[in-house]
C-alpha cells in the first residue's frame, strides 16, 4: 500500500519540469532511509535484538549514518556545483582558473572529509575502562574489613 503511493508520489514528480533539480535530492534521501533500515536490520539479526523504533532512531548508528551522509551531500553540493557569478570574458588564462577553483574546491571537500570524520569519530561509542559504584549508603553486608577467614 505505501509503495504504491509512493510510486505515484515518483511518477507525479518525474514529469514535473522540476525533477533535474530534485532528483539528487531525492536519491539522496532514499539512499539514507535504505541504509536506516539496512543498519536496522542488521542489528535485528545480529543481535537477536529489535529495538524500539525511537531508540534506534536516537542511537549513535543512526547520527553516524547521518553525518556520513551529510557529508556526502555537502561534497556533492560542493565538487558538482559550478559557483561562478557570471561569464568570464578572458580566455587566456583557462588553465590557471581552473587549477585554481579545482584546488579551491578540492581544499574545501579536504576541510569537509576532515570534519565529517571528527563527528563520525566523536559519535562513537567508547570502551570502559574503569566502573565505579557509589552507594548512598553502605549496604548492610558490606565490611570495609573482611574478617579473616
Amino acid at each position: 500500500m505505501i509503495s504504491k503511493f509512493l510510486e505515484l508520489i515518483l511518477d507525479h514528480l518525474k514529469a514535473k519540469s522540476y525533477w533535474p533539480l530534485i532528483e539528487p535530492v531525492f536519491t539522496l534521501m532514499a539512499l539514507y532511509v535504505v541504509s536506516g533500515v539496512i543498519a536496522y536490520q542488521f542489528i535485528e539479526w545480529r543481535y537477536h535484538f529489535s529495538p524500539e523504533l525511537g531508540t534506534f532512531l536516537h542511537s549513535y548508528i543512526v547520527k553516524q549514518i547521518s553525518v556520513v551522509f551529510l557529508t556526502f551531500a555537502l561534497l556533492a553540493l560542493v565538487l558538482g556545483t559550478s559557483w561562478k557569478t557570471g561569464v568570464r570574458t578572458e580566455v587566456g588564462s583557462r588553465l590557471g582558473s581552473w587549477v585554481r577553483t579545482g584546488a579551491r574546491k578540492m581544499a574545501v571537500a579536504g576541510v569537509m572529509v576532515v570534519f565529517g570524520t571528527g563527528v563520525f569519530l566523536r559519535l562513537a561509542p567508547h570502551r570502559l575502562s574503569h566502573i565505579k559504584i557509589k552507594f548512598l549508603e553502605s549496604p548492610k553486608s558490606f565490611s570495609e574489613y573482611p574478617s579473616p577467614p
